[in-house]
């Protein structure tokens, strides 16, 4: 253990201070900062963001148009909608392996290439078991639009990096203006030229599909998790050369974990928490279970929240004009609406600010008793409010998800909270339509305030690594400061005993995962 310890580099709270940088991916990521290259692969990403808004919106339309046009009952209408919604949260199960297995960047361009096919394939369909299929294979496809989030987070440095995520959902808004748009330059009063509208709506995704090819790159965080430091390297070289930064010797490491027993004896590496092979898991094991559970029923109720409050403005605000028929009050209806690019824009501001987890608890709680006095009031004001609220709560979740989690289960992790939001969502209109509004407001009510308390458990993640989140501290950075201090103790003539002792004060679990502890030059790779 003494020798050990006397060979531990712990040479890099110094080097930082120097020009010449090395440390593992996040220490290079932080060094290369936020530039020319993360701004093409937020546009990239975005783009991807874009073209599922697209398809989301162009299924809801298209289900009322397909109606119209073969005289479809009101239940066959609305099996094409469940039918997106069941395709949505088969995929999110399995994108999410797809990229933790073969890489968010991979993942990310067969994601576009499966939107592109399948949207101009719904375009050929020629009756309900057709369209049902495309439909399927879409809510498959567009089920992935976590990727593209995780692997711009995977790439953004901590400082802001809330900030940056949260620009993705002006493209998603872009994404819902588009289908109107497109709708007014190609529908017809017949509805006949559907067609048209399916396949204008394919661009935005064949954009993203090229943008995504040319501007994104593996994430080194990936890379160097799968054992391919050399591929790390070129990526990281290459955005240095796009961010047009240059350190005369930078460096790159793997985190190891070093095992002490109870007699003080180093028994060599092992991973925190060795993974079990089978993503699912790992979801689920002592290191991320207790997260997990925990992401699953706030994604439930944030996503039965944000769906019922939709629900709500649009029955709250259906009106009946003498002599007209039935319609709706679009004022209020777009009013709440664009309350959530405010909602967005307020939250960037904020992000930089607090953590992750006060704003999720305050937003939570207060879209709860928004809703609740909106279902009772009906008042535009609490609903524009109980939406502003509810937005921020769902966006700061979006952004605090993949930080919770290691980069070998990111993707899993975050797909299948997204896979449990679709349930909550699917049972959002029974809420709303079967129960009068005292009792849905109260139902809101619980389910925001459960997913505000939830949170408030979740550990802080603001400017801090991403994973780092385990008993809410880094334990790499604790054992870290062990070692710097037994090694002043050992200068000081102390025993390694009570060395020993250091580590065993932070031995559960008893693997650590340390910053290159025993060896911080295996492996060690320059980009100069």
């Amino acid at each position: 253990m003494s020798n050990i310890i006397q060979n531990a580099n712990i040479e890099r709270a110094d080097s930082f201070n120097t020009r010449s940088t090395s440390g593992t991916v996040e220490d290079v990521m932080e060094r290369l900062e936020f530039g020319s290259f993360q701004v093409g692969l937020t546009f990239a990403c975005g783009l991807t963001f874009m073209s599922d808004a697209v398809q989301i919106n162009l299924m809801s339309f298209l289900s009322l148009v397909l109606s119209h046009i073969w005289n479809l009952s009101s239940s066959t209408t609305a099996s094409l909608s469940a039918t997106v919604f069941f395709g949505m949260f088969i995929g999110s199960l399995v994108w999410g392996v797809v990229a933790d297995k073969i890489g968010r960047r991979t993942a990310c361009i067969a994601i576009s290439a499966c939107i592109t096919v399948v949207s101009v394939g719904t375009s050929t369909a020629r009756n309900v078991t057709e369209i049902k299929v495309w439909l399927l294979l879409m809510g498959i496809s567009i089920s992935g639009f976590v990727i593209p989030f995780d692997l711009l987070a995977e790439f953004s440095p901590n400082k802001g990096r809330a900030a940056r995520l949260l620009t993705l959902n002006y493209f998603w808004a872009l994404g819902s203006l588009c289908v109107p748009l497109f709708a007014y330059l190609t529908i017809g009063a017949d509805y006949s030229s559907w067609r048209r509208l399916v396949l204008m709506c394919a661009i935005p995704c064949f954009v993203s599909l090229i943008m995504g090819w040319k501007f994104a790159k593996e994430s080194p965080r990936w890379l160097m998790e799968n054992g391919r430091p050399d591929e790390a390297k070129q990526v990281l070289k290459e955005v240095e050369e796009y961010n047009k930064i240059s350190h005369n010797n930078l460096m790159i490491t793997h985190d190891f974990a070093f095992v002490v027993d109870s007699t003080g004896n180093s028994s060599g590496y092992s991973p925190d928490y060795p993974s079990s092979g089978n993503p699912f898991l790992d979801l689920v094991s002592p290191k991320y279970r207790q997260t997990t559970l925990k992401l699953w029923a706030i994604w439930f109720c944030k996503s039965f929240t944000y769906y019922g409050n939709v629900l709500l403005t649009a029955k709250l605000h259906h009106v009946v004009v003498e002599g007209e028929g039935t319609g709706f009050d679009f004022f209020k209806v777009m009013l709440a609406a664009s309350s959530e690019i405010f909602a967005t824009t307020f939250l960037i501001f904020l992000a930089s600010r607090y953590g992750r987890v006060p704003i999720g608890q305050t937003a939570y709680s207060s879209a709860g008793a928004l809703l609740f006095l909106f279902c009772v009031t009906e008042s535009v004001i609490f609903g524009v409010a109980a939406r502003f609220a509810i937005v921020m709560a769902v966006n700061i979740t979006w952004v605090h998800t993949p930080e919770l989690y290691g980069t070998e289960i990111r993707s899993t992790g975050h797909s299948t909270c997204s896979a449990v939001s679709r349930i909550g969502a699917l049972l959002s209109p029974f809420a709303v339509y079967r129960f009068p509004p005292i009792v849905v407001g109260m139902l809101f009510f619980m389910s925001a305030s459960l997913a505000g308390h939830l949170t408030s458990f979740l550990p802080e993640t603001k400017g801090r690594s991403m994973g780092e989140t385990d008993g809410g501290s880094d334990p790499a950075q604790v054992l870290e400061g062990k070692v710097i201090e037994v090694r002043r103790m050992k200068e000081k003539g102390d025993s390694t005993t009570n060395a020993h002792t250091l580590f065993r004060s932070c031995s559960s679990p008893p693997a650590y995962p340390i910053t290159a502890l025993a060896n911080r030059t295996s492996p060690r790779i320059s980009l100069h």
